[in-house]
């Protein structure tokens, strides 16, 4: 009885994902107006629902996910996680990432390989101090805009990003959500995080950025288009919000350093993440 149950659940389960997939926008009419709500967060509240009314878990032990005084808290990594998006959402705001990427795009190079590895150095830098799911959502529509205007093929860039984003993540324990939720539920400090995984990430980083040239390398022989220059310099712009841009790196800085030496000081990562989005 109790595997058929776990398999209906797991069945039910399946199913909502799928659905959600496959819906992802959902649409309702108030008023003769049409609302659009996205429907990924119902995987994330039916399931658990369904598993409170299968008695899989009890609600005794949901209240001791969200009250526990241990570092494995959804508190604790929902605070932590979202003070640092904050800051890569308001350097995304500020234009910081748009700069970046078309200060890339408006050099005057003739050679792809050149701009490939100043492009892949720019994601690896930015994704080990911001967010990889922020820098590869704002970086892939520079790629098509790049791609379309130089004439050439985006697939060694997209992937490039993509590469660059997740094993360079790997560096520090805010650079992907998974290290957080991880490091968290062992009790592993930013220090102790970054001591263990700093040369395997760069190892990682640096091994796949040699695979990728040798991957793409006929590709990046390819000439770019005559025109590219002018047509991205054309698109160039300055920072949206300069004074919002410093404020942010400055943030991010100094988040940087409370982290570091967080541990020594026995004062946990959210905390310090917490009170840095207070006085932002």
């Amino acid at each position: 009885m109790e595997y058929f149950v776990l398999m209906l659940i797991i069945t039910v389960c399946f199913i909502i994902t799928v659905l959600v997939v496959k819906k992802p926008v959902l649409n309702f009419k108030c008023k003769g107006r049409t609302i659009k709500v996205e429907s990924f967060w119902l995987v994330s509240l039916l399931i658990p629902a369904i598993l409170l009314a299968a008695g899989a878990i009890t609600p005794l032990e949901v209240l001791k996910g969200v009250t526990s005084a241990q570092s494995m808290n959804l508190i604790k990594i929902l605070v932590l996680f979202m003070s640092m998006c904050f800051i890569s959402v308001m350097l995304d705001k500020a234009g910081f990432f748009e700069y970046c990427a078309l200060k890339i795009m408006s050099r005057p190079e003739k050679n792809q390989l050149h701009l490939f590895v100043m492009f892949y150095t720019v994601v690896a830098v930015l994704t080990v101090f911001t967010s990889n799911d922020i820098i590869i959502l704002t970086f892939t529509p520079f790629i098509y805009y790049f791609s379309k205007n130089a004439g050439i093929n985006p697939v060694p860039y997209i992937i490039a990003e993509f590469v660059a984003a997740n094993t360079w993540s790997l560096v520090l324990i805010i650079g992907n959500p998974t290290n957080i939720y991880i490091a968290s539920s062992m009790g592993i400090t930013f220090i102790e995080y970054l001591k263990v995984m700093a040369l395997p990430g760069a190892a990682a980083g640096l091994s796949s950025f040699i695979m990728l040239i040798l991957i793409f390398r006929r590709q990046l022989k390819q000439p770019l288009g005559e025109s590219y220059l002018e047509k991205c310099t054309a698109g160039k712009t300055a920072l949206k919000d300069k004074t919002m841009a410093v404020i942010s790196l400055v943030d991010l800085a100094m988040c940087m350093v409370v982290l570091t030496i967080g541990s020594y000081i026995n004062m946990e990562m959210w905390i310090v993440s917490l009170l840095l989005r207070y006085f932002y």
